[in-house]
């Protein structure tokens, strides 16, 4: 993965999966990848930054992705947690951004990228960088052994067609899901029969308030 990053110039990557309900405990750490400069690693641990880090508060389930430059615009930021956003400038992390792993609003975790150059010139969108992002999500949950989605439902749902069901529920498109999941328009259309069926509703407002009834996902 981040060799992939890295060639689409996002060479200072951080994984971290505070909190994930499907998940075993033994995955869910901070810095499960960190390629940050070392002098930052230590400089973060030593001013306890993962307690106030804006970051890593913005990357629950339910968010969609951002830069480190909207925080510090848009947000009522405590001296300390801008101080965090300049230091790391100062130790090399240029152009941030935040891509939190799509889920329940519970949810804690995903990446937070950087370059080591300070030109953003040709760096790709966020949209397309979510999606790598949520991919590899989907793939280290099999890995990890993910426990089933459970729910009182005869056919539960697969864990890709509930990410694009909590998709739906933030109001994407069918487009914008496609994007994001790296599928085509008729295989969007074909998760969306299979959820319509098996929550035994007809359209997708009925699947999204069906799905917050059992749990598949967060109300936020």
């Amino acid at each position: 993965m981040t060799e992939t990053l890295s060639d689409l110039g996002f060479d200072r990557v951080n994984c971290s999966i505070k909190r994930a309900p499907l998940l075993p405990k033994s995955v869910q750490r901070f810095g499960i990848i960190n390629t940050y400069p070392h002098l930052w690693q230590n400089r973060y641990r030593e001013m306890g930054f993962g307690q106030i880090d804006p970051v890593l508060q913005c990357a629950t389930g339910h968010n969609s992705p951002f830069t480190w430059s909207q925080l510090l615009n848009e947000l009522p930021l405590s001296r300390l947690q801008r101080t965090m956003f300049y230091e790391a400038q100062e130790a090399g992390l240029y152009n941030g951004i935040g891509l939190p792993f799509v889920g329940p609003g519970t949810q804690i975790g995903g990446i937070a990228m950087a370059t080591s150059f300070k030109s953003a010139r040709g760096l790709p969108s966020l949209d397309l960088m979510s999606a790598y992002s949520n991919q590899f999500f989907v793939t280290f949950k099999r890995l990890a052994g993910a426990a089933p989605i459970r729910c009182s439902l005869a056919r539960p749902l697969s864990l890709r067609e509930s990410e694009l069901l909590m998709w739906l529920a933030t109001g994407k498109s069918d487009r914008d899901i496609g994007e994001l999941m790296s599928i085509s328009h008729n295989t969007v259309n074909g998760y969306l029969r299979k959820i319509f069926e098996k929550l035994e509703v007809h359209d997708r407002t009925s699947a999204v308030a069906r799905a917050v009834k059992f749990g598949i996902i967060d109300a936020e």
